[in-house]
């Protein structure tokens, strides 16, 4: 284990420019992918790692919740980020939905999805189906 650092110029001004926090949405999940690819294509000083590191368990920290079955995400907001993670645009699963205005209107966030179209993202994505469902309260 590497002791502490003490805070230097370089990392403060990481931190004030993207201060670390708990990632709770797409806008900042994509920030901090965002940061992580600036800070990855140039040689990284130790603070530059150290920084790296901390935004990395935030960003896996999120993407492990938005994936877990009980999820408070909008479900239309998990395939987004999964569409993104995946290089896909929405084109790419009609098919898999079966019509490109129920697959509009899900993403929008104003339809549900089938459970037989919710099996079929779950087998592409890999991913359990009931992520895409609404949650039955009770």
């Amino acid at each position: 284990m590497r002791p502490a650092l003490k805070a230097t110029g370089r990392y403060l001004r990481l931190v004030s420019n993207w201060p670390p926090r708990p990632i709770r949405d797409r806008k900042a999940h994509q920030a901090a992918l965002k940061v992580l690819e600036q800070l990855a294509s140039s040689d990284m000083s130790a603070e530059e790692l150290d920084y790296f590191e901390v935004v990395s368990i935030l960003v896996e920290s999120y993407e492990r919740k938005i994936l877990e079955p009980d999820s408070q995400a909008e479900k239309h907001e998990i395939l987004l980020f999964l569409m993104e993670e995946n290089g896909l645009r929405q084109a790419d699963l009609v098919s898999i939905v079966g019509s490109r205005s129920h697959l509009s209107e899900f993403l929008g966030g104003k339809r549900n999805l089938s459970k037989s179209a919710a099996a079929r993202l779950g087998e592409r994505f890999k991913v359990r189906p009931e992520i895409f469902l609404p949650r039955i309260s009770g």
